[in-house]
């Protein structure tokens, strides 16, 4: 018997040092421990003028019974090998010959502490799925993406002990080909820090870098400013 496919899509330009790929491949690890064969597609490769590159893509797309596509934000939007990658594949229409649809998930992730930032960047998702027949299986925000860093996924310890757990919930609901329910988007949808302390975070690390140089005494400084 012939196992079900799922394809990870990577959708940020720093392909397997990014936060997208460390989230994407701890879904991945936990679809294989559900049963599926996982492929990984680093949208960065991908040129669409290359016939190869292109042919490549499209089979491995009609070859998964589900794609999840997990990106960074970009200015309230997907980097732009994410919106060519799917400007090509509505174009082509690659759904399953069989007739049953792929299921679709989208995970954004963000620096911006609250998860609501990601909002648009997924019914861009969502408008894309319609556009190619896929079957919406939800979309996931994470805000706070810096956050994450160096921590090792599979510890749920810290900071990301709500998002793995939803994580692995969410591994469960793809596996049967549902939608993800609503307690499952609430917990991953979470910020992953109290905003107050996410920010004292990023501001000591900015005074940090800051020190290296030994500059860090002159982040107010204002050389351009107008004094007339």
């Amino acid at each position: 018997m012939n196992k079900k496919q799922c394809l990870l899509l990577v959708g940020s330009p720093r392909g397997l040092k990014s936060n997208s790929y460390k989230i994407g491949s701890y879904l991945s690890n936990k679809m294989l421990d559900n049963g599926f064969m996982v492929k990984e597609y680093l949208l960065r490769d991908f040129n669409s003028s290359n016939n190869k590159s292109l042919v490549s893509l499209m089979e491995l797309i009609r070859e998964s019974e589900i794609i999840v596509l997990t990106s960074p934000l970009y200015v309230d939007s997907l980097p732009s090998i994410v919106i060519e990658a799917m400007e090509v594949i509505a174009e082509k229409c690659c759904t399953k010959k069989t007739g049953n649809k792929q299921g679709f998930l989208a995970v954004i992730n963000s620096g911006f502490p609250e998860p609501v930032q990601n909002d648009t960047a997924l019914k861009i998702c969502l408008n894309f799925t319609r556009k190619v027949d896929f079957k919406w299986l939800g979309g996931l925000k994470i805000g706070g993406g810096p956050a994450i860093g160096k921590q090792v996924l599979e510890d749920k310890q810290g900071l990301l002990k709500n998002m793995v757990t939803g994580l692995d919930m969410a591994a469960g609901r793809l596996a049967k080909g549902e939608s993800l329910p609503e307690d499952v988007l609430s917990l991953l949808n979470k910020p992953l820090a109290p905003k107050w302390l996410y920010l004292t975070i990023l501001n000591f690390g900015w005074w940090f870098q800051a020190r290296k140089y030994n500059v860090h005494k002159k982040l107010y400084a204002m050389p351009y400013q107008d004094t007339e």
